[in-house]
């Protein structure tokens, strides 16, 4: 909200800004980043350019979801959305698909405190059974802070994952953040527990962040996964 109140006193009666100021909507600290770090590299007419879009972005997408009632409807359609950019944005013609090294059974990304909207992780309650129950708890009340220093990298895999095959036992359903997250580089090198910056780097789309963000501050913001669903158990 800080940031959108210091944007206001550059661009006064900015649609976007006053929008979200209004509706109090908060961009999510993956895309605050990311507008930081343009601030810091982009001319200052191009940043200004390009944090327009992503500000009229966050509004097309938070004015979208608002005229969605139903719930399991609303985050299907947000879902949707984030794999149709990432298809685009990601993996079209000009994208970085090869150099993507994700496939299925490589779980290694799967090891870390996942964070969720409310929506997103009711989806998953009913996918849940009580001897997972034992799992979550190893992971509730951390931070994003803290957990890799709590927690082992048995610990900290997801309670969804099919340790079997390494795929995801909820993958029609599982959350944005784990749609919107690929590594490249050295795909020995990707799980957070043993990650070497200079072999791999995890990468986001942008704009998938933009859709993220305006879903996350419709739907209460973003808790973590694991402390939600060891509540709902």
């Amino acid at each position: 909200m800080l940031l959108l109140q210091g944007l206001d006193q550059n661009f006064p009666g900015n649609s976007s800004i006053v929008f979200m100021l209004k509706h109090e909507v908060i961009i999510n600290f993956v895309l605050r980043d990311y507008i930081a770090d343009a601030f810091e590299r982009m001319p200052e007419t191009q940043f200004f350019e390009h944090l327009q879009k992503l500000l009229d972005g966050v509004v097309f997408f938070y004015k979208k979801y608002s005229q969605i009632s139903a719930s399991d409807e609303r985050v299907r359609t947000f879902h949707l959305d984030v794999n149709e950019i990432i298809a685009r944005n990601l993996f079209g013609e000009d994208g970085i698909s090869s150099q993507v090294l994700c496939t299925k059974g490589c779980s290694d990304c799967c090891s870390q405190l996942v964070t969720v909207s409310k929506s997103e992780a009711e989806l998953l309650i009913s996918q849940l059974s009580s001897s997972d129950k034992l799992q979550l708890a190893r992971q509730i009340n951390l931070t994003t802070d803290n957990w890799i220093e709590q927690l082992s990298e048995e610990e900290g895999k997801c309670v969804f994952l099919d340790q079997a095959d390494g795929s995801c036992r909820v993958w029609e359903d599982r959350p944005a953040n784990c749609r919107n997250y690929f590594v490249t580089g050295s795909n020995k090198h990707c799980s957070v527990f043993k990650r070497d910056p200079d072999l791999s780097r995890s990468i986001k789309s942008v704009y998938a962040d933009v859709c993220i963000s305006a879903f996350y501050a419709l739907d209460g913001g973003e808790v973590s996964m694991s402390d939600y669903l060891y509540e709902k158990l």
